[in-house]
């Protein structure tokens, strides 16, 4: 969940998705959702976890930019910063988006 003072400020700046991206500029696309005037960072999480290999918990420090963009740092349970793996092109992860399905008349 965000916290409520950044969404009282900048909440009207936070689409449907949120893009995050570390230091190597890998992406990482998260569903946003708004409930009861609360906004939580859901489905598409769970990959930053993965790529960055902290299954044992860690911490996100999160800088927004702006346009539903954060830059991104990761830090592991005993408070080390996470080196991004490089790859020759940055990755970038992308949730999969509900399609309306075509009506046929």
């Amino acid at each position: 969940m965000l916290p409520k003072m950044f969404v009282t400020d900048f909440g009207d700046q936070i689409g449907s998705y949120v893009t995050f991206i570390d230091t190597n500029y890998n992406q990482f696309e998260i569903l946003v959702e708004r409930i009861n005037g609360s906004v939580y960072l859901t489905t598409g999480f769970n990959a930053i976890r993965d790529f960055y290999d902290i299954r044992m918990g860690g911490w996100v420090l999160m800088v927004f930019f702006g346009l539903s963009q954060f830059g991104i740092n990761v830090i592991n349970r005993i408070g080390l910063f996470v080196t991004p793996p490089t790859f020759s092109l940055p990755m970038h992860f992308e949730i999969e988006k509900p399609v309306a399905p075509d009506f046929v008349y």
